[in-house]
């Protein structure tokens, strides 16, 4: 029944705020109900306790470890270097991974979700590099990464095997000077890539120092 003065639910066994909320009497209530605070239960559920059935970030949570350890299945996968971003392809094939050593070197890591391996890698080195973003084609086979170093913007083209089919001077094509510089502390390229329709390319790219915006398609 409905309380009009609390505006709670109520039954015999626990109380529920509109929304589907707990009151603390109730989650103890609950939890007694389901065993989780069984000494016993708590004392056998610990002995057999692993990493990959804790709850990362709040202690509280770590009781309820095995109510969520057969939802999803985890790997760990060392990349070697520190992750800027990750994408899962389209097609479910690949996670294709930004990871940088410092702002000299930057790789584009491929990953086998079949067998959870390093597939391939593409490596960037230069002077001060920014990179951040990872597109896809619609079938997920092409990926193109757009960045720029020390006030050189490029475009990487690269295809699911590994294979760079691609690397776009920006600044000659569009006859830029080398004077719009990453900015420190932020992660922007100040350049951006998408594919469009026909799997070509749009790139925008921002000269800080000119305070223009430059965009054009571009075919591969």
């Amino acid at each position: 029944m409905l309380n009009k003065f609390s505006n709670k639910k109520t039954s015999d066994s626990y109380q529920a705020y509109e929304g589907g909320g707990l009151t603390a009497d109730s989650l103890k209530k609950l939890n007694k109900g389901n065993r989780i605070n069984d000494s016993d239960q708590e004392d056998d559920r610990k002995s057999k306790a692993s990493v990959e059935t804790q709850i990362h970030g709040l202690k509280l949570f770590d009781k309820y470890g095995p109510l969520f350890a057969d939802l999803t299945k985890r790997t760990f996968i060392d990349t070697h270097l520190d992750v800027i971003s990750i994408v899962i392809s389209y097609d479910s094939k690949f996670c294709v991974a930004i990871v940088n050593n410092k702002d000299e070197h930057f790789e584009l890591q491929g990953i086998s979700l079949l067998t959870f391996e390093p597939a391939w890698k593409i490596v960037y080195k230069g002077t001060y590099i920014k990179m951040n973003l990872v597109e896809q084609n619609d079938a997920g086979t092409i990926f193109a990464v757009a960045y720029q170093d020390n006030g050189m913007f490029r475009v990487s083209v690269v295809t699911n095997k590994g294979e760079e089919i691609d690397n776009l001077d920006v600044n000659t094509l569009l006859a830029l000077d080398d004077l719009s510089k990453p900015i420190t502390g932020f992660w922007e390229p100040l350049i951006t890539v998408a594919f469009i329709p026909g799997d070509n390319l749009f790139i925008s790219a921002y000269h800080r120092k000119q305070k223009k915006q430059f965009h054009f398609t571009y075919s591969y």
